[in-house]
């Protein structure tokens, strides 16, 4: 489900306090990193005491995560998250986004400064080695040990 998220965008959503689009937008204002650090106009709000893992999203929340993928086919970062939220079905998370200072104005603006870019955020994340860094080390330190035994007492 988080395919194509910027690795700002993934904290967002791995922030979020709960599996619904008001928890989505909520982490996207505690924790204003990426994209849309510059949007909001109020202080942040508390971050929550123990943020917890990552939420199964309800259907409501996931549809937000739907309506952002469709923005743009390469990546999604906070400004899809957030553009995505701004126009939801949600009248309550879109006015309190506008109480924040993120209204659908001020996300067109980003979005068009940003044309399609990365702007400030890092790349989706791409597929993990299956093999942790410790086992890499490990491996390719024994590979080198054989090559220099090789080398010195020949085949």
């Amino acid at each position: 489900m988080l395919d194509r998220l910027t690795t700002e965008a993934r904290a967002a959503v791995t922030r979020a306090a709960g599996p619904t689009p008001q928890a989505l937008a909520e982490a996207l204002a505690t924790y204003r990193t990426g994209n849309t650090a510059t949007i909001w106009t109020t202080p942040p709000p508390a971050a929550p005491a123990h943020p917890p893992s990552a939420p199964e999203l309800d259907a409501d929340a996931s549809a937000v995560l739907d309506r952002a993928r469709a923005l743009n086919p390469d990546h999604v970062g906070t400004e899809h998250l957030l553009a995505a939220l701004v126009r939801s079905d949600h009248p309550d998370v879109v006015a309190w986004l506008a109480a924040q200072g993120a209204t659908a104005d001020a996300v067109d603006r980003l979005l068009a400064d940003l044309d399609g870019g990365l702007g400030v955020e890092s790349p989706p994340a791409k597929g993990s080695s299956s093999l942790p860094p410790a086992w890499t080390v490990a491996i390719t330190i024994a590979v080198v040990i054989v090559l220099f035994v090789l080398c010195i007492w020949g085949p």
